[in-house]
């Protein structure tokens, strides 16, 4: 059976929908999100390609064969028995601060910073 490429991306827009969808709530909710790598077989359709660069323009990463180091790293990463241990020479620490909300954080757990609780 041959379905013609215009015919047949029907099938699949419900699903990249759904795809876009999630990935926008996910952008909403992290904030500062350089890029966007795509990774597994679906990724190398084509067409996802296209839909995702047109929705997130300049955020889309594809090509994981030109970069071998980030291939690697995505198929080790699927492995849960590859990695036995990690150890890094540096380590660089971030801090997450959640907003003080009266009634459900204790008083002592409030502080400013620059004026904002």
């Amino acid at each position: 059976m041959h379905i013609s490429k215009g015919k047949g991306q029907w099938i699949f827009n419900e699903t990249i929908d759904r795809v876009i969808e999630r990935t926008q709530l996910l952008l909403y909710a992290l904030e500062d999100v350089d890029y966007i790598v795509l990774v597994g077989e679906f990724s190398e359709s084509k067409y996802l390609q296209t839909r995702m660069k047109d929705k997130f323009v300049n955020q889309i990463l594809t090509s994981l064969e030109q970069n071998q180091e980030l291939l690697g790293a995505v198929l080790i990463g699927q492995s849960a028995t590859a990695i036995k241990d990690r150890v890094e020479k540096y380590t660089y620490g971030i801090a997450i601060v959640n907003h003080f909300k009266p009634g459900i954080h204790s008083e002592n757990k409030r502080f400013q910073i620059d004026g904002h609780e």
